[in-house]
């Protein structure tokens, strides 16, 4: 609604000026072109790059009808999980797609602390990055044997894995390390959801 107010505004100011000096009217489309590029490009870097939580979650804050934006707020005030369950329910109603079922089908077995369940719903995306990525955090939190060496090619994930490993081994200085490593390579809404995740992990080992 604000930003259709302030292109009207741009509009009536433009007319003004158009009438006064005698503009053309491709100026106006130039300056509308230009304002809302600039106004989308702000929109992605806060959704993939920003490491400001304010501004993320002012984003996401804006978008809180939809159930995935939804249980990310849930998230970072760490909601009862009855709250969290019902959200994502909706969220596997709504989103039919095979990544979504899979990375929120996880986020609800883990709610319920089904490893075997969450297990089951990140299978169709073994052999993608994360697939393996998401698959390997549930069998080190559910207290599997880890043997797998593998290498991401996002270093974020990388450094996510060994941070759920110093976790489980209630070593805190290892996991604040590999902690800060992490989130160094990550930004936008990934950003903000491992932020707050690791900060519920680390509360448990402090």
């Amino acid at each position: 609604m604000l930003n259709i107010l302030l292109i009207f505004i741009i509009g009536a100011i433009y007319g003004v000026l158009s009438a006064m000096y005698d503009l053309p009217l491709w100026g106006l489309y130039v300056i509308v072109g230009i304002w809302g590029t600039i106004t989308i490009g702000n929109v992605v870097y806060t959704l993939y790059k920003s490491q400001n939580l304010a501004k993320i979650r002012k984003l996401i804050t804006k978008y809180k009808k939809d159930p995935v934006y939804k249980y990310m707020l849930l998230h970072e005030q760490n909601a009862p999980t009855y709250e969290k369950i019902a959200v994502l329910e909706q969220v596997l109603a709504k989103y039919k797609q095979p990544k979504y079922q899979a990375t929120y089908g996880v986020h609800l077995a883990l709610a319920k602390d089904d490893f075997e369940e969450a297990k089951h719903y990140i299978r169709p995306l073994i052999g993608t990055d994360l697939g393996d990525y998401t698959n390997d955090v549930i069998h080190i939190i559910s207290g599997d044997s880890y043997t797998q060496k593998r290498t991401y090619k996002k270093q974020w994930m990388n450094d996510s894995v060994k941070a759920h490993l110093a976790f489980m081994q209630k070593d805190l200085h290892q996991f604040d390390e590999y902690v800060q490593k992490s989130l160094a390579n990550t930004g936008g809404v990934q950003y903000f959801g491992n932020y707050y995740s690791f900060q519920q992990m680390r509360e448990k080992l402090a």
